[in-house]
């Protein structure tokens, strides 16, 4: 079986998240940067609104396929949430000083209309940008441990 490839990270909707009350004003979570072909740990520091709730980065993998459904073109394609403690988890690795992030199950399939997946991949809305702060300015083991505790009770 062939691997998918992460293409972008675009905000989306994920239920887990919304029942865990996500994202909240400290939200560890992964980026993938598309240009950089890397992934990023980042920390969501903005006030968040109720109405927010569910509302998280995803990392979208390459199209799979366009298909035809009902006379409209849709594509289908892969997504997994960005928040860590749902989509993606991460150790600290002391030996080596670094994070070891790992995806937490298999993304799943998503279906998106031809013009939306378009609309999704060109997206530049700066109102939507993310306030973010790298890693190294905040106490982001003990965020990560919080996150990871408050999912694993939703299982």
């Amino acid at each position: 079986m062939q691997k998918l490839a992460p293409s972008m990270t675009r905000t989306a909707f994920c239920q887990n998240c919304k029942k865990a009350g996500y994202p909240k004003k400290h939200t560890a979570y992964v980026v993938y940067a598309g240009a950089h072909k890397s992934y990023s740990l980042k920390l969501h520091v903005g006030d968040i609104s109720k109405r927010d709730l569910g509302i998280t980065p995803h990392i979208f993998f390459d199209t799979l396929v366009i298909a035809k459904i009902g006379g409209d073109p849709y594509c289908v394609t892969k997504c997994l949430c960005g928040v860590i403690g749902c989509g993606f988890n991460i150790r600290w690795e002391n030996d080596y000083r670094l994070w070891t992030l790992f995806a937490s199950h298999e993304p799943e399939f998503t279906y998106i209309k031809g013009e939306s997946m378009a609309a999704l991949k060109d997206f530049k809305a700066p109102e939507m940008y993310l306030n973010v702060v790298d890693e190294d300015s905040w106490n982001m083991p003990e965020i990560i441990q919080e996150q990871q505790q408050a999912f694993r009770r939703l299982r």
